[in-house]
């Protein structure tokens, strides 16, 4: 395709839209890799609340504290599956 612009402007728009070819392939990839990060921290939360769950079955925390870790796990794994919605989105 770039071979039919006029010789003058062959080099530099043929090269600008190589660069954003390049660019483009790098985004895709830095997201994919973002969607991933947060997949594997929404993993962390849920082995996180199964320690908390264990946790408070020996009686090493209240139901109180308990239950204050339960809601701050709950929302941070709500957020973190909603920015992996907006990533897929």
């Amino acid at each position: 395709m770039t071979g039919k612009f006029p010789k003058e402007e062959r080099y530099g728009l043929a090269t600008f839209r190589l660069r954003l070819i390049v660019r483009r392939g790098l985004h895709d990839n830095i997201h994919k890799e973002h969607q991933q990060f947060c997949c594997i921290a929404l993993g962390s939360c849920v082995e996180l609340e199964t320690q908390w769950i264990i946790a408070q079955r020996r009686n090493y925390v209240s139901s109180e504290d308990f239950s204050g870790l339960e809601d701050y796990s709950d929302h941070e794994s709500r957020m973190l599956m909603n920015l992996i919605k907006s990533l897929r989105g």
